[in-house]
This record gives C-alpha cells, structure tokens and sequence, in this order.
C-alpha cells in the first residue's frame, strides 16, 4: 500500500502520462478525536445528512467515509477540505464543481473505498460479506439470463462469492457511466467466476461502451469484494494509506 505526498501526487496523477487511478481504503471506525475532526470538516447539508441517521453507528460512519472523501480531494487539490462544493447530475452522480479531478466512493460496514483519478471518470463498489441474503434469488431478479444461470452452475460453496463478484462490478460499471439504475443491471454481463478476472463481457444496453469501459478486482480485506470501472486509456490502479494524511492534519 502507497503513501503519497503532495510532489508524488502531483508528479504521479496530474503530470504523469498512464493516468492511474488511487484507490484509498478508508476506515469508518475511528476514534472519537478523527470522527470531530472529519466533522468539522463537513458542509452544512452534510452535517444535516448525518444527522438524519437513527443509529449513531451510521452515523459515524457516514462523518467518517465523507469527512476522509473531503481531506483526501483536499489534498489533491491544494486547497481547504471545507471549500469543496459538489454537484450532482441527473442521477445524481456526484462531481467536483470547477475541479479538474473525477472520483467515486463506496462504503459498506466498517470500510470505504474512494477511487480518484485526474482524466477519465470512474466507479467503485465495495460489498462487505459477513450477512446472509438470499443471492440466487437476488441474481435471478437483477443479472442477465447469461449471468444467473453461471452462478446457479458454480459449485455451492462458490455461489457466494461468485454472487459478490457480479454485484461489485455490475455497481462499478453503472456508477463509472453515471446514469444509475437507469440501466437495467440485465442489460450487460460481466464475469463473476471466482478464479476469472474482472471483466465486462457485453453491454447491450448500450454497444459502444464495451469499447470504452473495463473493470478490475480490487484486493482488499478477505471479508470485503470490490470492484473499479475505468476508462479503457486509465492506468493501473494503486492502493493508498491515508494514515500520514490523518497524521499531518491531526
């Protein structure tokens, strides 16, 4: 995992020619002094948001994932985590106003992931694991006829896995195009096979975009799948600490 100061950022993101992406793995658990100071760092609807939870659990880690989404943008772009102002487009896919920056952010239990990358937009998803859901049900309703019938074939103490796979990289790609469930999650195929790699396989709802867009599997904690949608021309991805951040701000 990367540590990355303010030359190597700029040298690596904005002045380099593969245009990778940086992956941040955030903890939503953190102690109380961090979760005040992401706190403060947060807009007026942000704190209004947060306050809407009804268990503090949530709470918290909703201060947690966009506090650390704002000082880690902050730091890329030279400038106040507090001067950051977000729009949305139509449905509802975050940007940076006037920043020359595109990310995503996904959260599920205790962990995070913001991808950031200075040219191409992008879409990350993480799914923590450790829940019982029903996930042949599931993927008969949302995957392709393609996509169930590869995931009821897999051996049963597969399924699950294969289960996550699908959905991790069925939420990257939609999140990376921006338009949301406008696209129906039957209406492309990616790879789910535990042992395959990420992969988009057909996007019929759409057949140029199988031209544009590819996806990776992200590494992370063993009870966690993810999965990054990225511009084809994007570089690799890398994984980064966001302790030295938390250390030269606190």
């Amino acid at each position: 995992m990367t540590q990355l100061t303010q030359q190597s950022i700029d040298k690596e993101l904005f002045e380099g020619c593969d245009s990778p992406t940086h992956v941040w793995q955030l903890p939503l658990q953190v102690d109380s002094e961090r979760s005040q100071f992401l706190a403060s760092l947060l807009s007026t609807d942000e704190k209004q948001r947060a306050q809407r939870f009804h268990f503090d659990k949530h709470r918290y880690r909703f201060i947690a994932a966009h506090g650390q989404l704002r000082l880690i943008l902050g730091e890329y772009l030279n400038c106040s985590a507090q001067a950051l102002k977000f729009i949305e487009n139509a449905f509802g896919k975050p940007f940076l106003d006037h920043k020359p920056l595109f990310f995503n952010l996904s959260h599920s239990h205790e962990l995070a992931l913001l991808a950031v990358n200075a040219r191409f937009d992008l879409g990350v998803d993480i799914e923590w694991k450790g829940r019982e859901i029903d996930y042949l049900q599931i993927g008969q309703r949302f995957f392709s006829e393609n996509e169930y019938k590869e995931l009821a074939s897999l051996p049963d103490h597969l399924q699950y896995e294969g289960f996550f796979n699908c959905w991790t990289r069925k939420e990257a790609y939609i999140k990376a195009v921006g338009e949301g469930m406008r696209i129906p999650l039957g209406q492309f195929e990616v790879s789910l096979k535990p042992d395959d790699p990420a992969c988009l396989l057909s996007t019929a709802h759409d057949p140029p975009a199988i031209k544009v867009w590819r996806l990776v599997g992200i590494d992370v904690a063993s009870e966690y799948t993810a999965a990054l949608a990225i511009h084809k021309q994007g570089g690799a991805y890398r994984l980064c600490d966001i302790t030295q951040i938390f250390e030269k701000m606190i």
